[in-house]
């Protein structure tokens, strides 16, 4: 094995339950470069010089910022918009697959995602591996952030698996209805209808009716930055 296949393999062991004291179950790693990005997960590296708070003032003050800021929301309302027409009447069952009609209305939703990726500065995206229609799911990870999941609505336009807490949120809770998504209470295992038992088993279904669009999973259960992959948890 090599230094960096075993590089590789202890920073995707590694628990994020590292504290100053070793654990015994966990690798230990000797590089203290490699442990600090690891452990620091929540912690983005921003570049800081003299360009960057140049760069940051002059948006500031131009105004461009305001403006992104505008398109944004206003994307978002329009697809929330196309959220609340489509979940209108909409099946409550996530077992039951809903009618090409209203999956229709709610497909402009990939379009305001673009959208949305575009007001906040992601104006050319470069695709390189265009698999669009293999498989029914879509695993992600690590998980960074909120435009991991602008990307991926608007590439697939699939069904998230999110909290059940987001299904109350405005506008938010009308796009992941219109998604027609998997909703999890992470409390709850085994009772009720978002527990994680009746959640795999919803999974197992739409894995295998096309009728379903395709699954968007991201197992980790949170974000980081990017620097490795954390513990990957059932039930998404």
């Amino acid at each position: 094995m090599t230094t960096e296949t075993q590089d590789a393999t202890e920073l995707t062991q590694i628990s994020l339950s590292i504290d100053d004291q070793h654990d015994p179950a966990v690798p230990y790693i000797k590089n203290k470069k490699k442990l600090r990005k690891v452990k620091d997960w929540a912690v983005n590296d921003l570049p800081s010089n003299n360009y960057e708070t140049a760069k940051f003032w002059i948006l500031m003050l131009s105004g461009v910022v305001v403006v992104r800021f505008v398109l944004f929301i206003t994307f978002l309302l329009l697809g929330g918009l196309c959220g609340v027409v489509a979940a209108i009447g909409a099946p409550k069952d996530p077992n039951t697959p809903w009618p090409k009609w209203r999956t229709w209305i709610a497909s402009p939703i990939s379009f305001f995602a673009r959208c949305l990726l575009f007001s906040a500065g992601f104006h050319y995206i470069d695709v390189l591996d265009k698999q669009k229609t293999k498989g029914q799911m879509v695993v992600i990870a690590p998980h960074t952030g909120l435009m991991d999941s602008f990307f991926i609505t608007w590439y697939f336009l699939p069904s998230p698996i999110s909290k059940a807490a987001v299904r109350n949120i405005p506008v938010f809770g009308s796009l992941c209805i219109a998604l027609q998504t998997i909703f999890v209470e992470r409390d709850s295992a085994r009772e009720g209808p978002y527990s994680r038992k009746n959640v795999i088993e919803t999974m197992l279904v739409r894995a295998k009716d096309t009728r379903f669009p395709r699954m968007c999973i991201f197992p980790e259960g949170t974000t980081n930055n990017g620097g490795g992959v954390m513990q990957l948890k059932k039930g998404g």
